[in-house]
C-alpha cells in the first residue's frame, strides 16, 4: 500500500497534528510481460503487430475518473513522456495501449501532439517503459493535449488508488 503523509497546523492549541491520507494500491498488469519483464517487440516501434493490453485488480470506491501516464526514466535528454490519458471511466478494467476509449482524452507526448509511442529506445539500449494508472476522486479538468506536468499537477490532490507496471525493452542493433 501507498501512503501520502502530510503535515496540517491545527489553530486551536497552537500546537500540530499530523494527518495520514492512504492511496490504495491497484495491481496493474499486462497479459504481454510480467511486472520488470521485457515487452515483446511486437508491441515496439521494431515490429507494430499488436495491442498491449493493461489490466487492474478493481474499481476503487470512490473513483471518478482514471487517469494512465507511460514514461521511459532512462531517455538520454531526460525522462521521455510516451503517453498520457485521462478521462477514463473506473468501470472499465482493460486497456489496450495506444487505443484511448471514447470518453478519454489524451495528453501530448514528449514528441509534441497528442497521442501513444511506442517504446523504441536506441539500439543496444536498455530502457525502462513505466505505466502508473492513478483512480481519482474528481474530474480532471484539461483539454486534449495538455502537458504531462500539468496531467501530474491535477492528479495529484485526486488521488485515491495508484498501481504501476514496468517493463523493459532493449533493441538489437
Amino acid at each position: 500500500m501507498v501512503f501520502l503523509a502530510t503535515a496540517v497546523a491545527c489553530s486551536g492549541g497552537g500546537g500540530k497534528a499530523s494527518k495520514t491520507t492512504t492511496v490504495s494500491h491497484l495491481a496493474l498488469s499486462s497479459s504481454a510481460f510480467v511486472d520488470g519483464g521485457s515487452i515483446p517487440p511486437q508491441f515496439t516501434c521494431d515490429r507494430h503487430e499488436g495491442e498491449l493490453s493493461l489490466s487492474w485488480d478493481r474499481i476503487v470506491p470512490g473513483a471518478v475518473e482514471l487517469a494512465l501516464v507511460m514514461e521511459d526514466p532512462d531517455a538520454r535528454g531526460g525522462t521521455y513522456v510516451h503517453w498520457t490519458l485521462w478521462g477514463i471511466s473506473p468501470s472499465r478494467m482493460v486497456l489496450d495501449v495506444g487505443s484511448p476509449p471514447p470518453e478519454a482524452k489524451e495528453g501530448a507526448n514528449s514528441s509534441g501532439p497528442p497521442g501513444y509511442i511506442s517504446p523504441c529506445p536506441p539500439p543496444g539500449e536498455l530502457h525502462h517503459y513505466v505505466f502508473t494508472l492513478y483512480a481519482l476522486s474528481r474530474h480532471i479538468r484539461l483539454q486534449t493535449g495538455a502537458s504531462a506536468s500539468q496531467l501530474t499537477t491535477a492528479v495529484k490532490a485526486a488521488v485515491v488508488a495508484e498501481g504501476r507496471l514496468t517493463g523493459t525493452y532493449t533493441r538489437g542493433g
